[in-house]
């Protein structure tokens, strides 16, 4: 699982843009959106899973030249293995 964490914003950052993306992306409602882009605001992390690496490199290059700061965490699955001895 891919996580994108925003968790703050740059000079600049386009609020209503932002809005507009994570509604698009996410199908958040406008008020679940504006509460999101008010956490950013806030320096507050704002956490988003996607399937897909690839995805959320998208998400946050759109988002980073919005003005929005944030990061990629990839979590690894936990694999099974087994030693046979």
């Amino acid at each position: 699982m891919t996580k994108v964490i925003f968790n703050g914003w740059q000079t600049g950052f386009q609020k209503v843009a932002f809005n507009k993306l994570l509604r698009s992306r996410f199908g958040l409602s406008l008020s679940q959106a504006i509460d999101a882009v008010g956490a950013v605001l806030r320096r507050e992390p704002l956490e988003f899973s996607v399937a897909e690496p690839t995805e959320a490199a998208d998400l946050l290059q759109e988002a980073t030249k919005l003005g929005a700061i944030g990061q990629i965490v990839t979590t690894q699955t936990e694999s099974q293995t087994s030693l046979v001895s």
